[in-house]
């Protein structure tokens, strides 16, 4: 009886998903089972050319530091390549990245901010850190503001690919809610490579230039993701691959804005009582 052949590694690149070439004749495609009568052709884990792709957060074998950064630059820099072909799985990973992405964006935000206030006054700010009460309030407005945007940008994310997923069913596609949902959390990589700390993560890591280009890159990656999302798990076109991207960005937008009010209202609660 002839061997099976074996499974062949293919080189992993950074900013795009890891991979592993699976021949079809070895396990399917969507049980990965070797005896499988056959569930479907192919699933929405494998792509064209048989590759199975793995989002690098998921990839045993390596720190959470590094795969935290592996994630966060593919789902920016390599957005369309990443989203298009995002598998389905687990929501916790996806939650648990989404939490620690905005969690180091809000963080760095914070830190950048107090430090642009408190330069023009460095006394001042000297006098409140000397002060009991003053640092009371402002560890106060650092919890409150850092915990609160944290959440609002986690469940915005969330929110945000599930209202792709509705529009996308609007438009006649099929629901791939869990998948949608993924999408949504694993979108908090942009928020993260493009936060203060991103900035100084690329430019100690990659170079100014690879730095600076982080501004070009952001812009309208929210749009080009959505598009090679809704493509490539949904098989949409225009006109209803624009209207169910429009509805996804409405909805996240509004949630969004309502959520910031809201921190911003415990904000100033937290200063004054």
């Amino acid at each position: 009886m002839a061997s099976r052949p074996a499974l062949r590694q293919v080189g992993y690149h950074e900013d795009v998903l890891d991979s592993v070439e699976v021949p079809a004749a070895v396990v399917c495609a969507r049980c990965g089972k070797p005896d499988c009568p056959g569930c479907e052709s192919l699933d929405e884990t494998t792509l064209p050319s048989g590759i199975i792709s793995i989002v690098p957060w998921e990839r045993p074998g390596q720190s959470a530091w590094v795969k935290l950064w592996l994630t966060a630059r593919a789902t920016t820099r390599s957005a369309p390549q990443f989203f298009q072909s995002l598998p389905p799985g687990d929501h916790a990973p996806a939650f648990l990245f989404a939490v620690v992405a905005e969690l180091c964006a809000v963080v760095s935000w914070a830190l950048l901010l107090g430090f642009l206030l408190v330069l023009p006054a460095p006394d001042v700010a000297l006098r409140w850190l000397a002060d009991p009460h003053g640092q009371m309030i402002l560890m106060r407005v650092f919890l409150v503001g850092t915990l609160g945007f944290t959440a609002v940008l986690v469940v915005g994310h969330a929110v945000y690919g599930t209202a792709l997923d509705a529009g996308a069913r609007r438009a006649g596609a099929r629901s791939h809610a869990s998948q949608a949902l993924r999408y949504g959390l694993y979108a908090a990589g942009w928020d993260l490579l493009t936060s203060p700390l991103g900035f100084i993560v690329a430019l100690v890591g990659e170079g100014p230039r690879a730095a600076a280009g982080l501004v070009t890159v952001s812009m309208g990656l929210p749009g080009r993701a959505a598009t090679a999302f809704l493509r490539g798990v949904y098989r949409l076109e225009d006109p209803g691959l624009t209207r169910a991207r429009n509805h996804g960005t409405a909805v996240a937008v509004g949630l969004s804005v309502v959520g910031a009010v809201a921190v911003l209202v415990l904000l100033v609660a937290a200063v004054v009582l």
